[in-house]
């Protein structure tokens, strides 16, 4: 009485509840996405705040970015030679790269490739800040993987539109885009975070597209 039935032929969904593997246990897994959203705020500086940062710091906006992307390599390697992980970390990631360093050096490489665009920067460093917690939080709740990538598209796509609308992003970019950043997600690659997937394959495409977009 009360159980859950399967109907014939369906297959169970596999609650996936990362808070169990993350250093810090369900606080950890919170800081997790709250840096995870707070990776919207450095594109933004970075495309609207160069004067204020070289007014502050004396150094380029493109400087600092390199730098930061500089820290973060050089901290990861250190880590992962002392075999360590901090709060926020997943357990797994004590022999490998992290989320972190993947999402630090992939969104400095598109800020620094595409740095006089931001109608195709942002809305790629966006989809993935707030497209990839969507999809895990799915995962989480017990949504099957391919509703969680449906989810993640959705995001995706709905930030797309917001930046065509607002910055001018060529509107024929929104729909393929989306699906790239979806697809990305949930690659499953060794040692490759999809913090890193899904910028960097969107990057490469918008680079290809790039020659037809003017």
């Amino acid at each position: 009485m009360g159980e859950k039935t399967m109907e014939d032929g369906e297959l169970p969904t596999s609650v996936v509840d990362h808070a169990q593997t993350t250093v810090g246990g369900r606080a950890g897994h919170y800081l997790r996405r709250l840096t995870h959203v707070s990776m919207c705020g450095p594109p933004l500086l970075f495309y609207y705040g160069r004067e204020e940062v070289q007014s502050a710091l004396h150094i380029t906006a493109f400087q600092l970015t390199s730098i930061v992307m500089i820290v973060f390599l050089v901290a990861e390697i250190i880590r992962m030679r002392m075999n360590i992980t901090v709060i926020g970390q997943r357990t797994y990631e004590v022999e490998q790269p992290s989320a972190l360093v993947w999402g630090a050096l992939s969104m400095g490489s598109v800020l620094l490739v595409l740095a006089d665009s931001p109608e195709l920067g942002l809305p790629i460093c966006f989809a993935v800040t707030f497209a990839d917690p969507v999809a895990g939080e799915l995962r989480r709740a017990g949504v099957s993987s391919k509703n969680a990538t449906i989810g993640c598209f959705v995001v995706s796509l709905f930030v797309w539109m917001l930046c065509s609308w607002s910055l001018g992003t060529p509107w024929l970019l929104c729909l393929p885009m989306a699906f790239l950043t979806a697809w990305s997600e949930q690659l499953r690659i060794s040692k490759l975070d999809d913090n890193g997937s899904m910028m960097i394959v969107p990057l490469v495409v918008v680079l290809m597209l790039r020659p037809w977009l003017s």
